[in-house]
């Protein structure tokens, strides 16, 4: 009787259930090995939707792509489906079984259990996450043949989709872009969108990239200086925030002197003030107080307080002023000062500024 029952409940665990009426089906109650048994018998693929609990694209694409009737009329044919949570039971072996780095990832399986290929990132239009699921599934589009294609054929466009297909797995693409640089043609080699994904990959650090500099004005000549200089400063723009706000990082004096360097060579407007980020983070990690208060009060003083950017490095030099010596605190003070005294359009904020810092000398013994 027990078994009876054994089996009635595993059968009840393999029905699945409905995002919606006729949405995507997903099997619960069951583990990745039993949804792999169930997919083989069909003769489906699983489809495994890993997710985490705190992912925002994880709970979109459940609460509003899934359930759509384009996707259960395509899914529920091909696959058989479940939802893993990568942080709890299973999911955590599964996770690094398959190497699982970003959220959402959809993982494609056939029936021993070997990986199809898989898609990383959510989409918001259920005809287009289809559409990309059904491209995953043509053999061609697998890793492994991309690679053989790029290797029989250094294209541009069979770079670019290997590339493309690395990024997707969460792999390292830099050798693959380095390659397509060194064999495509000059024509096609300063194309915007391999330039983009070049730039937004490889270490501003490292020896290609001097090596790239060298190509400046022919850099130039294809992008034009503007969209050049912009994918010059993404590349460390966020890790110079990282310095410049004490938090962890990987960047030595001489990597943070280089960014610095770097965007006073680009000729980028420094009447915004985010450009003037990698030489405050140069100050901050030389721990530089007094010439980071005279840089501030020479360069950054005459920025209107509307910029994007200038409350921002004026937090960071806040900052500091806890931990200056009297003489560095009376530098930043002379700083606010010159603000307010300056143009409305200024003043105003380096008003409220003063008054913190008043606030920090109320509190010191």
């Amino acid at each position: 009787m027990r078994k009876i029952i054994s089996l009635l409940l595993f059968l009840l665990a393999l029905t699945p259930v409905r995002a919606q009426q006729d949405g995507t089906r997903f099997v619960e109650g069951v583990t990745f090995k039993q949804a792999l048994q169930k997919a083989k018998k069909e003769k489906k693929l699983l489809f495994v939707d890993c997710y985490t609990s705190w992912c925002g694209p994880c709970h979109k694409m459940s609460a509003e792509i899934f359930p759509q009737k384009v996707c259960g009329d395509y899914f529920n044919r091909k696959f058989v489906c479940i939802k893993v949570d990568m942080e709890k039971g299973e999911g955590k072996d599964l996770m690094q079984q398959f190497a699982v780095k970003s959220f959402p990832t959809f993982l494609i399986i056939d029936g021993q259990g070997r990986e199809v290929n898989r898609l990383v990132g959510a989409s918001f239009d259920a005809a287009e996450f289809v559409k990309r699921v059904d491209a995953a599934l043509d053999p061609s589009q697998s890793l492994d043949n991309l690679a053989a294609a790029f290797d029989a054929e250094p294209s541009m466009k069979n770079g670019m989709a290997y590339v493309r297909a690395l990024m997707a797995h969460d792999q390292d693409a830099t050798p693959a872009l380095i390659r397509i640089y060194d064999e495509a043609d000059e024509s096609v080699r300063y194309s915007r969108d391999y330039m983009e994904l070049l730039f937004a990959t490889i270490d501003y650090r490292s020896p290609f990239f001097d090596r790239l500099m060298l190509d400046h004005d022919r850099l130039i000549r294809h992008l034009g200086k503007e969209v050049l200089n912009r994918m010059v400063f993404d590349m460390y723009r966020r890790d110079m925030y990282l310095v410049a706000d004490e938090r962890p990082h990987e960047y030595s004096v001489a990597d943070v002197r280089k960014a610095a360097l770097l965007t006073s060579m680009l000729d980028m407007p420094m009447d915004d003030g985010i450009h003037h980020l990698p030489r405050v983070a140069l100050y901050v990690i030389e721990k530089d107080i007094d010439g980071m208060a005279g840089y501030f009060d020479r360069r950054l003083r005459d920025i209107p307080d509307n910029d994007t950017y200038i409350g921002i490095l004026n937090g960071l030099l806040m900052k500091q002023y806890a931990k200056a010596t009297p003489a560095q605190r009376a530098k930043i003070r002379r700083y606010f000062e010159n603000a307010v005294r300056g143009p409305e359009s200024i003043a105003k904020q380096y008003r409220s500024n003063l008054e913190r810092l008043n606030q920090i000398d109320s509190k010191q013994p």
